[in-house]
């Protein structure tokens, strides 16, 4: 999932964003709030594998 993002796609896997109409999702950047979600997935999924 974090690659998907990483790479600005999958913006319609964002709960919110997927539900927003089209004038609302126009006011976001969908490509970098792809790419922060990737990099949460991937902070988040580092720190359950060395953490744990």
């Amino acid at each position: 999932m974090g690659t998907l993002f990483i790479k600005g796609k999958g913006a319609f896997l964002i709960a919110g964003y997927n539900t927003m109409a089209p004038e609302e999702q126009e006011k976001y950047d969908s490509i970098q709030l792809c790419k922060f979600m990737g990099k949460t997935m991937y902070a988040l999924s580092f720190s359950m594998v060395f953490l744990d």
